[in-house]
């Protein structure tokens, strides 16, 4: 069986509806997109399930027949964690002779930096407040996710402006028909047929979830080796009490952003104003930046 290689790449960026745009371009009679959303092959940092290349391959085998076929791997824009996407990613395409086409969509910076570390709390991974968290230097990747111009120079530089379609998470939300076929037409396929009715969000985050207390040191110790070789032995009472101790429920919709807001707002501000020179256009869609 002849492989299928991918030609098209949704790079991010993380919290800005990727897996609505995966959903809606797989959609498509001649694209396919991956089952596997996130499968993260190009980057070294994070734990790939396709851990060579067949595997990776066979994430496109339905994909035979069809103009585009893609993935959609948000780790491909986050520096400085992950390192060396793209240029793995263009020796990949030259070895396979492909001219590959990436799409990077963009998100509110201040709105995606809190997403983020909402996002990281229902992980059960972040256990801080969010201004302590975010002004942390062990997480820099809440605002260096959100630096665009940062995450993109390696793309435009390594592919040229020409195959890299920038569009916003609110450019998409308010006129998604007209952006889908902006990139159908942008990746030469069929931009008139009908589209889905229903345009439902995905992996939208929930109402309530719960969130690490203290310093997750009970909740660590819940998660770690010694715990589940005990766990059989503990009663359900003390299981169940020792849940009530380590975590709490919570809802984003109840926080108070404001002061991480202000606190966002300069640092935002100046790096939107780069990637403004970059792109040679203004985003006058990130009202809480202005």
């Amino acid at each position: 069986m002849s492989k299928v290689y991918p030609n098209l790449f949704i790079v991010g960026a993380m919290k800005s509806a990727t897996t609505s745009l995966h959903e809606y371009l797989n959609f498509h009679p001649e694209i396919y997109m991956s089952d596997m959303k996130e499968p993260g092959y190009f980057v070294e940092e994070v734990d790939n399930i396709p851990d060579n290349i067949d595997a990776y391959l066979e994430l496109f085998t339905q994909g035979k027949g069809c103009r585009i076929v893609g993935e959609s791997s948000t780790h491909y824009t986050k520096l400085p964690t992950s390192q060396g996407a793209a240029e793995r990613i263009d020796a990949f395409c030259q070895n396979a002779k492909i001219n590959p086409k990436f799409i990077y969509l963009m998100r509110d910076p201040i709105k995606r930096t809190v997403s983020h570390y909402w996002h990281n709390v229902k992980k059960q991974d972040e256990y801080r407040a969010i201004l302590p968290a975010i002004e942390a230097q062990d997480k820099n990747e809440y605002i260096a996710f959100s630096d665009y111009a940062m995450q993109l120079e390696p793309y435009l530089e390594t592919f040229g402006k020409e195959n890299v379609f920038v569009l916003t998470f609110e450019e998409l939300i308010e006129q998604t028909d007209h952006k889908l076929r902006e990139i159908f037409t942008w990746l030469g396929v069929d931009a008139t047929i009908d589209l889905p009715a229903q345009k439902g969000k995905h992996n939208a985050m929930p109402d309530q979830f719960n969130k690490v207390r203290g310093k997750g040191k009970l909740h660590r110790f819940r998660n770690n080796p010694v715990w589940n070789s005990i766990s059989p032995l503990v009663p359900k009472f003390l299981k169940r009490k020792a849940i009530s101790l380590s975590v709490k429920s919570v809802s984003q919709d109840k926080a108070d952003d404001a002061e991480i807001f202000e606190y966002l707002k300069p640092i935002f501000q100046e790096k939107v104003k780069n990637l403004e020179k970059m792109l040679d256009r203004k985003f006058p869609e990130w009202v809480s930046l202005w």
